[in-house]
């Protein structure tokens, strides 16, 4: 059972990345006719190219993957494989051509032109759409591969993101395995990686220094502040961790340990606030560590950010698709925290942030 799932995953694959080279060929077809055209022919290659690096990878990599978590992403793979043969139908329609009627051609030429381009636009905004929609719902499931412990994937995410790395800096963007290969390294030993090869520690101590002048706003129904620093137009949000009397120790591990796995994260897919690092403070009287500080950054055009206890507060009703979305969000969220191998707890109103659009 489990040898016909993999061999399912290596040929949807396969059949996927067929079907995309065919529609975007296809579409090239009409490059420098029309601008909006190109504008969207740009946004389909951007998506797969990145795609097609995580498939291509999925596929190496598909021998070691376990029956519950290749059958995961062969639901997912076929309805990629689905979405992708319905732009190929429109492909089709786009591009059949009028009567071989010599005198009905030449009558209809420019009519016909103008209905070709209007279905190309209309297909290149419908696989945009759906290519970043199910990417949505495959990076949860695909970043679940770094839970696997094995130097096959080791040595096949290093091979991989080596070649994608120079497929993705034509368009100057960083290849989807660089995060997966830095995650994968931050949740293992802090000073080995899953392959055993030592790896620098990277600090994650912050200077107190740095804020001295710094804008700071208390969030409201939160523990968290704010904070905005002198001459900078950056965002960042702070929270106190508390240890109880006589874990500070312990408390401090945990800390650095889920501090190097968000410094990680990817925040449009998992809604998580990536790590910037940690402030440790002194008691005056022991010298000794007496709490930390965790700093996240925030979107860079993030609103200022509010508790969703407070955005509730403020928007009566709350809509069921906006409640869906927050669920399905904090479903992805929960799951990256546990690939990091914590558990979680106390999540409340008070400490999921948002900002104003965020219940619409």
């Amino acid at each position: 059972m489990v040898a016909e799932l993999l061999l399912a995953v290596a040929g949807v694959i396969d059949g996927c990345i067929k079907l995309a080279n065919k529609v975007i060929t296809t579409y090239q077809s009409y490059r420098g006719a029309d601008e909006l055209i190109n504008e969207r022919l740009v946004l389909v290659q951007a998506l797969w190219t990145k795609l097609e690096i995580q498939l291509n990878f999925l596929k190496k990599i598909s021998s070691q993957l376990d029956e519950e978590l290749a059958q995961s992403h062969l639901d997912l793979l076929e309805i990629l494989n689905g979405k992708l043969l319905q732009a190929v139908a429109r492909l089709n329609v786009s591009t059949s051509s009028p009567s071989d009627d010599s005198t009905l051609k030449q009558k209809t030429s420019e009519v016909w032109r103008k209905w070709r381009f209007s279905l190309a636009k209309k297909g290149l905004d419908e696989l945009v759409t759906e290519l970043e929609a199910w990417r949505s719902r495959f990076d949860p499931t695909w970043y679940l591969i770094i839970l696997m412990s094995s130097n096959t994937l080791d040595t096949a995410l290093k091979e991989t993101d080596t070649k994608a790395t120079e497929s993705t800096s034509v368009c100057s963007s960083p290849s989807p395995l660089d995060s997966m290969l830095a995650l994968r390294q931050a949740i293992s030993s802090p000073k080995t990686s899953f392959s055993g090869e030592s790896q620098p520690k990277t600090s994650l101590n912050l200077d107190a220094a740095g804020l001295r002048g710094a804008t700071e706003t208390p969030i409201p129904f939160s523990s968290a502040r704010s904070i905005v620093r002198a001459g900078s137009s950056s965002l960042f949000i702070a929270e106190s961790v508390n240890a109880p009397p006589g874990t500070i120790s312990q408390v401090k591990v945990d800390v650095e340990n889920l501090a190097r796995r968000l410094q990680q994260v990817d925040p449009q897919t998992f809604g998580l606030l990536r790590c910037y690092g940690l402030l440790k403070h002194q008691d005056p009287a022991t010298k000794g560590l007496k709490y930390i500080e965790v700093v996240y950054r925030a979107p860079q055009d993030a609103n200022p950010p509010m508790t969703l206890r407070q955005l509730l507060l403020r928007h009566h009703p709350v809509s069921a698709s906006a409640i869906m979305r927050t669920a399905k969000q904090l479903v992805y969220s929960i799951s990256y925290i546990h690939t990091c191998d914590f558990v979680h707890k106390n999540i409340r109103p008070d400490n999921i942030l948002g900002s104003l659009p965020f219940l619409k």
